[in-house]
């Protein structure tokens, strides 16, 4: 149902308290939806609607913390992520994609100022090694670490970081930022052992034999692959390009001079290739032996490596390096046209005889794919557990082929799937320490994490967009041989806000996280007490309008109005909330998938089909969580005494002078307090309902340092919309106040 454009009015009876419309009973239409297309692309499951929302209301820290919830290096990714999200971008359908990774880095740069909140982890005493310290090893190590589980990271390199320290370029990820990125998910008690590698593996057994329960294998694929052709070994100047940034990232910045080759067409190639320019190298150019259109790199880096003046040759099979007296001369190669797809799915290149021709060289960096190194792994074990160079592992629990001889064995990331990116490793991470926590907890490995169900959305039809083109970074230009200073450079605060308001909020409307009170999807109950009570539900934004109306020019939609427009009418409106009834639960977890307040929850060690946990005073009322349920256990009902004796202040449940606060701040005045997360949080229809049960003076204490950024402008607003909502109502505005802001807890 959505509202009338065009009224027929009428005026208000002046003996009339307030009239209102009564509305059609009916709730408003309701469609089952998939969510957002960007939370589904990105392999760590990232609410991306959620904090592109927070970042268009100005909300930063939010943002931030709502980042953290699935992305663990969120500063990382917000440079070097490949960005899947962004081509899945319904936007792109209208003029251009919204700038997903660069709007998740202008938040992850705040991280001095709004560092991690890391809840004290509740105890366990089974003990977890993971070995290796890159996206996947970090990631796991931290859930399993949240989870209560004491953890030990195993690192062989002097410093943390895997791949992002020794195979990304400064100028695209600086040192500074993944260190503040790995010592933020240390600091909640990882133990990290630097330069202890594993050198073989009964070591590994021995630890699953000396007081760990789990050992997880997050190795990563750090050794680059050979070409295979004649002449690759007989000189210096070809090179790993793997070996080649590791050597420059530890800080080996020997210069190069003349031409530079570069083969391959991944991410390591064009890495390669712009850090060659730095160094010198004049001109580099990249070998590829197949089309633009098949390059694994990302358009975005292919684009700054053309602009810094690294150049392409396509369709060129390398054939063989030209050695001379020792020194390289260059790489013959073959001119090749693209065939039927191989088993990857792209299609396969094929040689055209006579077609040789030389590119002259004095290097060549080769980087046409990665191996893990498993050397370590002999004999029988090596039999069980490696396949085609990676670990073999069920996919479905991440343990390893050996479970049957060895319990306890997981691996994770690019050693077990090849080559892979940052925000799939982590994707990765997260799901073999579900599987650990699991195995840990029941003695069966397996994810927890219930799968992801269509939410149901109740709401009105979303605004056609904006035409809007996209604000792109700005991205430094360098001078050869000189800079390894970042060259893509932050949004501003104000550019930021303009790219996420370009967002159009697609996918269940529980996705946004935001729930402004004028969410055409929020409810309230509306009781019009007449000749004929009713109770209505209806949304928040159509019962604003209607009092907007009744306090500018006393006229109402005749339409609408009840057959008693001449009798007094008391209209009280109430927030609607969820009423919970366990017995009906069955265990689903609809309602933790669709829930935004994190309203229920579900103990880890419960069974599947246990009932769920609510807590009535984090509902806000949308309503989802009973559109989904399959059983009936969750109703909407017009206001929830078990929500209200949540908030109320003990031994006074009648308070006539109330200071609303946060849990950080403290009352401004007489009166009892109500603590909450943050007084920007809370919106008119609560304030009402306070005055409802008896409060004759409000006091609204936002602080002075707001720990989410926006709290005392939204406060503010939510006062000034209290004030004209109990005047509309004929009530005195004036009894509820903004206080200056409190400086407890700054």
């Amino acid at each position: 149902m959505s509202a009338p454009s065009t009224f027929d009015t009428t005026v208000i009876p002046p003996s009339a308290r307030v009239s209102v419309p009564a509305l059609l009973p009916d709730p408003l239409p309701m469609r089952f939806i998939d969510p957002a297309p960007c939370t589904v692309a990105c392999p760590a499951g990232v609410n991306v609607k959620a904090y592109v929302s927070l970042i268009a209301e100005g909300r930063f820290s939010e943002a931030l913390e709502e980042v953290r919830r699935r992305c663990t290096l969120p500063s990382v990714c917000g440079r070097i992520c490949h960005a899947p999200c962004e081509p899945a971008c319904l936007r792109a359908e209208h003029d251009d994609p919204l700038a997903i990774r660069a709007l998740k880095r202008f938040v992850s740069d705040l991280a001095p100022e709004a560092p991690a909140v890391l809840p004290e982890p509740p105890h366990r005493v089974e003990r977890v090694a993971v070995v290796g310290s890159g996206p996947a090893g970090l990631t796991a190590a931290y859930d399993l670490r949240q989870a209560g589980f004491p953890v030990t990271v195993l690192e062989a390199m002097p410093e943390p970081g895997g791949m992002l320290r020794h195979g990304i370029a400064d100028y695209r990820l600086p040192p500074d930022v993944l260190d503040a990125e790995i010592d933020t998910l240390l600091s909640c008690g990882i133990e990290l052992r630097a330069n202890t590698s594993i050198a073989d593996y009964a070591e590994v057994t021995e630890l699953l034999a000396n007081g760990y329960s789990a050992v997880l294998l997050a190795l990563g694929a750090q050794n680059g692959r050979i070409l295979g052709v004649t002449g690759e070994e007989e000189s210096h100047s070809v090179e790993d390009a793997l070996g080649f940034l590791r050597r420059v990232n530890t800080g080996d910045h020997s210069p190069l001079s003349g031409k530079v080759l570069v083969v391959g067409g991944g991410s390591t190639a064009i890495e390669a290739a712009r850090t060659a320019l730095r160094l010198g190298g004049t001109p580099v150019e990249v070998v590829y032996r197949r089309s633009r259109a098949e390059l694994r790199a990302g358009p975005e880096e292919v684009a700054q490596a053309e602009e810094e003046g690294v150049t392409f040759h396509f369709l060129a099979a390398p054939l063989r390096f030209v050695v001379r007296d020792g020194s390289l001369r260059g790489l013959e190669c073959l001119q090749v046209v693209l065939g039927e797809p191989d088993a990857g799915g792209r299609p396969r290149p094929l040689s055209t005889p006579g077609s040789e021709f030389l590119l002259e060289a004095s290097h060549v960096l080769v980087a046409v794919g990665q191996v893990a190194d498993l050397d370590f792994i002999t004999g029988p074990a090596a039999e069980s557990l490696i396949e085609k160079g990676l670990l073999r592992t069920d996919p479905s629990t991440d343990m390893t082929a050996q479970r049957g001889l060895l319990r306890g064995l997981f691996a994770a990331g690019d050693v077990v799937s090849g080559p892979s990116t940052v925000i799939e490793a982590i994707a990765s991470g997260h799901e073999a320490a579900d599987s650990i926590i699991c195995y840990l907890e029941t003695g069966t490995p397996g994810r927890k994490r219930p799968a992801s169900v269509p939410a149901a959305e109740l709401g009105l039809r979303d605004p056609d967009p904006v035409e809007a083109a996209q604000i792109r970074s700005t991205v430094r230009q360098i001078e050869p041989g000189r800079e390894f200073a970042e060259v893509e450079q932050p949004y501003t605060a104000a550019e930021a806000v303009a790219e996420a308001s370009r967002c159009l909020r697609c996918g269940p409307c529980h996705e946004c996280v935001v729930c402004a009170p004028g969410c055409d999807r929020r409810h309230l109950f509306m009781h019009i007490e007449t000749l004929q009570p009713s109770t209505t539900w209806v949304p928040v934004r159509v019962t604003s309008d209607i009092v907007l109306r009744m306090g500018t020019n006393g006229a109402l939609p005749a339409k609408l109005l009840g057959s008693h427009t001449s009798a007094e009418a008391d209209v009280d409106l109430w927030p609607m909330r969820m009423r919970y009834s366990p017995d009906l639960c069955r265990g689903c977890a609809r309602c933790i998938e669709v829930c935004s307040f994190n309203a229920f929850d579900r103990d880890s060690s419960a069974a599947p089909d246990a009932p769920v946990h609510f807590d009535p005073a984090a509902c806000r009322g949308c309503a989802l969580c009973g559109a989904v349920c399959p059983t009936g256990a969750l109703t909407p009902v017009a206001h929830s005494p078990e929500w209200w004796e949540a908030l109320e202040p003990a031994g006074n449940p009648a308070a006539t002078h109330l200071t609303l606060v946060c849990d950080t701040g403290a009352p401004a005045g007489n009166g009892d307090m109500i603590t909450c997360r943050c007084v920007g949080q809370v919106h008119p229809g609560m304030l009402l309902e306070l005055f409802r049960k008896g409060t004759e003076q409000l006091t609204v204490v936002p602080c002075a340092q707001c720990r989410f950024g926006s709290g005392p402008q939204l406060a503010a607003q939510h006062v000034a919309e209290s004030v004209a909502l109990l005047g509309a109502l004929g009530q005195n505005g004036s009894t509820v106040t903004l206080a200056s802001p409190s400086m407890e807890g700054v």
